[in-house]
């Protein structure tokens, strides 16, 4: 007996009925590569920067030089990715998403090999930068990739599991770095994203190409924007990074601020009136993206910031080795893989706000807790806990961050949205290594001096040390006998736990302020999509 079909439901008749179901199936696989693609490039870009976190201890002393140099090697890479991702998320949406997902990852691997052979400080900081030309086109162009392959409903569920999965990857960069700079050498950290970026450029040929403009929608890029802000950013930079070395009232420091500033109020005016902008401000207008990316900035400047200076804390006060530096993080990791995609479902039944608004407090907490705890002996008494409070926290918060952000634009502009709030992420981490580096080599010095002046060193002894004030714990005395430079060691710790103390608080007060401002911004309890007043839905 033939089957019957309901017209109605199938106008066209039982082939069409046939043939539908024949393109979700190939949809459902799409999305399956679409996700496999988008975790391994993403974790690319994390992987790298955990990676090097673990290896900065061992790069200022390889390279003798100071924090402030052993900065740029993370500020470079920062900066260039901060300031192109906007143009990199525009990218993918003008000229295909594949089509910008290979080019990132393309030249994040050559540039990955460049760092691995670097003879010098100076060449591994250009070669750190080039990676962040590589990630600026990776990061957005993998999200806006996810969000257009998954339609609204299952979004959440989507990244939930994208992060939990990146997070997975990138954890086995701070452990496998960690034991390659203990056992074999730090260049070998860099080769890691060769096979990585291999894996995705195959994954790559089995992706449709989607874009976010249609064929015939281009529009000329914003390359004025990203001018204007990578200069803001850079000049910014070098001003947070020069005022501890050469006082905030020097001629260099006060001009590289200034005009940092200058250029910061002339891109915002720019992005005001171009009908191309890379930042849209038009995006602002919605009260949860405009929330979501306040907490963005406070969560990452938090988080950017005080992971900077974790790995000198493990290495150079608690004497970890650094593969065990490099596992230090693995139950944060744990809880995100875990929970991570849980948390993305349990958004559309208990909303986005009271999420974001809880995980920002507890992620507050374990930020403190850092600073509590640091007296206590052991990674189990010392550090586990606020590990603990800091990966659940974040566990809350990231997934529905996302996709509040995802959902409160409309589709065909997911990659401008992603590159905005990628973006302000990275900007948030670059300001705050420097802004965070000058606040603690502030407390630093001033702790030193007080050390130092109640201790039995000579003057000669104490001039020696406060010169080198800005290596911080990796300030020698060249010659002394044993009880002074023991008694030079513990001043210099005394100082360095001063001021990261200082930099955790600071942390916290951070992810509270953001939790603040979200609970009194998002006003509704759903995580769905929305239109955007002002843009045409599509």
């Amino acid at each position: 007996m033939a089957t019957v079909v309901n017209p109605i439901q199938f106008p066209c008749g039982e082939a069409h009925a046939l043939a539908l179901a024949q393109d979700e199936r190939c949809a459902e696989l799409t999305r399956k590569w679409v996700m496999l693609a988008c975790i391994f490039a993403s974790s690319l870009a994390f992987i790298d920067g955990t990676v090097v976190n673990v290896a900065l201890p061992e790069l200022q002393k390889i390279f003798s030089t100071t924090v402030s140099r052993v900065q740029w090697v993370l500020e470079s890479y920062q900066l260039l990715s901060s300031a192109l991702l906007l143009v990199g998320g525009a990218l993918g949406d003008h000229y295909g998403r594949r089509r910008a997902l290979g080019a990132g990852v393309l030249i994040f691997v050559a540039a990955s090999i460049w760092c691995g052979v670097a003879p010098t400080i100076n060449q591994l900081i250009v070669a750190r930068a080039v990676e962040g030309v590589g990630a600026a086109l990776i990061v957005p162009t993998s999200l806006s990739m996810l969000a257009s392959a998954y339609p609204p409903e299952l979004r959440g569920g989507a990244i939930g599991s994208w992060a939990a999965w990146t997070g997975l990857c990138a954890a086995l960069g701070p452990v496998a770095g960690g034991w390659l700079i203990e056992h074999a050498s730090w260049r070998l950290i860099f080769f890691l994203n060769v096979p990585v970026g291999a894996v995705v450029l195959v994954l790559l040929t089995r992706i449709p190409e989607s874009r976010g403009l249609k064929e015939g929608d281009r529009s000329q890029l914003d390359w004025l924007g990203a001018a204007l802000i990578t200069l803001s950013l850079t000049a910014i930079v070098l001003g947070l990074l020069d005022g501890p070395v050469l006082g905030w009232s020097s001629r260099r420091v006060v001009v590289a601020l200034v005009a940092g500033g200058v250029l910061l109020v002339a891109f915002l005016r720019v992005e005001a009136t171009r009908t191309n902008a890379m930042m849209p401000l038009r995006l602002f207008h919605s009260r949860e993206f405009t929330a979501a990316n306040i907490l963005t900035f406070f969560l990452y400047a938090s988080l950017g910031g005080s992971l900077f200076f974790l790995p000198f804390y493990l290495i150079q006060i608690k004497r970890f080795s650094a593969t065990a530096a490099g596992a230090s993080f693995l139950p944060f990791i744990a809880l995100m893989f875990l929970f991570s995609a849980r948390v993305g479902e349990l958004m559309s039944r208990v909303g986005a706000r009271l999420l974001l608004v809880v995980g920002a407090v507890i992620a507050g907490c374990g930020f403190a807790l850092f600073g509590l705890l640091m007296t206590q002996p052991g990674y189990v008494r010392g550090v586990l806990p606020a590990v603990l409070m800091l990966g659940i926290g974040m566990t809350l918060s990231i997934a529905p961050l996302t996709a509040t952000v995802m959902n409160s634009v409309p589709q065909q502009e997911n990659g401008v949205a992603s590159g905005v709030n990628n973006a302000l992420s990275r900007v948030a981490g670059l300001l705050a290594v420097a802004l965070l580096g000058a606040v603690l080599q502030g407390t630093f010095s001033k702790k030193l001096s007080a050390e130092l002046n109640n201790s039995n060193l000579s003057e000669a002894q104490r001039v020696e040390l406060c010169a080198q004030r800005n290596k911080l714990n990796e300030a020698r005395l060249a010659t002394a006998s044993v009880d002074a430079q023991m008694e030079a060691k513990r001043a210099l710790n005394a100082a360095f736990i001063a001021g990261f103390r200082r930099v955790m608080d600071l942390s916290a007060a951070g992810c509270v302020a953001g939790a603040i401002i979200v609970a009194f911004m998002i006003r509704r309890s759903s995580g769905a999509p929305r239109k955007l007043s002002g843009v045409a839905s599509g």
